[in-house]
């Protein structure tokens, strides 16, 4: 597959991401009230129910298709950035290039 076939369903996925909410939610709130206004018996959350676990399966589907290396380096950076204990990370990240066993943190002697 080249690299051209590949971006394009991620492109595709992410275009029509905003109306296919948009949809979904337009479709079950008209259900609601079709429901609320002309039914005795309430049906409309299995509908909603079981189109919004496919919608939810397949924005996942189109977000897999579209990671790559770049996103996970930004991801990973992101992640390792917003960190509280850094200093742990980094010491972690030190002895895993020395290849040497990481110092034990503070929080590891306390126990």
């Amino acid at each position: 597959m080249s690299m051209s076939e590949n971006k394009r369903p991620s492109r595709l996925c992410g275009q029509y991401r905003r109306i296919h909410i948009a949809y979904f939610i337009g479709i079950g709130a008209s259900l609601a009230a079709l429901d609320l206004t002309f039914s005795e018996t309430r049906w409309f959350h299995w509908p909603v129910m079981i189109w919004g676990a496919v919608l939810c399966v397949h924005l996942l589907y189109c977000k897999s298709i579209s990671v790559d290396d770049s996103w996970v380096e930004k991801r990973t950076n992101r992640i390792r950035d917003k960190s509280y204990d850094l200093g742990h990370i980094r010491n972690i990240e030190d002895s895993y290039k020395e290849d040497t066993p990481p110092i034990d943190s503070e929080a590891d002697k306390r126990e």
